[in-house]
């Protein structure tokens, strides 16, 4: 062997000598790790250690916010408005929804006909809420139940157009470059506002005081739930 040449175990102890100076916690025998060891150790290292649990929120902070949800519970039926805590605020936005209906003619009372056909009706509630969980308004609703009606008797078409979000963005880029301004209408029970082409007649829904065994409603205005209702808004728009 030549002068100056080391042997193997002359190297190794001074090679770990080096590495106790930079990290005494490794082993004295050094080895190469290979990018593949490295990933494979991480998730030995995440499943013996997985992350730290997250810590639970305090019973005092959880319990209104539970209350904030579980209270003024929404009913399903017109029926259960009469039991409802809330039984003289739900009336009033029943009464609101039919003053609403009568003020834009949406129907007439007409003699039932025992040939006729009737599409039957449900009323939907809502209680919202602002971001603190106090209510803000009661609504109530009256909807056709549509899968009561029949192709070729009280609807034909039902397809309406609606807008695309990459219209709405051209829009936007289209103003933003020249510096035009955005308005943003809410158009309350729009679609009481749309005429009818087809002939419908309603069963008296709850909450009117008329006969429904000798009176129904014909529509002159669509209501929601009906399946031409959105075409109809539509044509009304055009």
């Amino acid at each position: 062997m030549t002068q100056g040449a080391q042997t193997v175990d002359e190297i190794g102890p001074a090679l770990s000598e080096v590495v106790d100076e930079i990290h005494p916690d490794l082993s004295c025998n050094p080895m190469i790790v290979s990018p593949r060891q490295e990933q494979q150790d991480s998730l030995v290292d995440e499943v013996q250690d997985p992350f730290p649990k997250v810590e639970a929120r305090p019973h005092q902070q959880i319990r209104p916010l539970a209350l904030l949800t579980s209270n003024n519970v929404i009913p399903k039926t017109f029926k259960s408005v009469l039991s409802s805590p809330d039984k003289d605020l739900l009336l009033v936005a029943i009464n609101k929804e039919l003053e609403s209906m009568n003020a834009l003619d949406v129907w007439d009372v007409i003699e039932l006909d025992p040939l006729f056909k009737l599409v039957g009706t449900t009323w939907v509630f809502k209680i919202k809420k602002d971001h603190l969980g106090r209510i803000t308004e009661y609504k109530a609703r009256l909807c056709a139940q549509g899968f009561t009606q029949s192709a070729g008797v009280d609807f034909n078409q039902t397809y309406a157009p609606t807008g695309w979000l990459n219209s709405l963005r051209t829009l936007i880029a289209f103003s933003a470059e020249r510096d035009l301004e955005f308005h943003q209408i809410d158009i309350k029970s729009a679609f009481l506002n749309a005429p009818l082409s087809e002939t419908v007649y309603l069963g008296i829904p709850q909450g009117l005081s008329i006969d429904r065994r000798a009176k129904c409603l014909r529509l002159q205005k669509a209501i929601y739930g009906l399946k031409q209702a959105p075409l109809a808004w539509y044509d009304c728009l055009k």
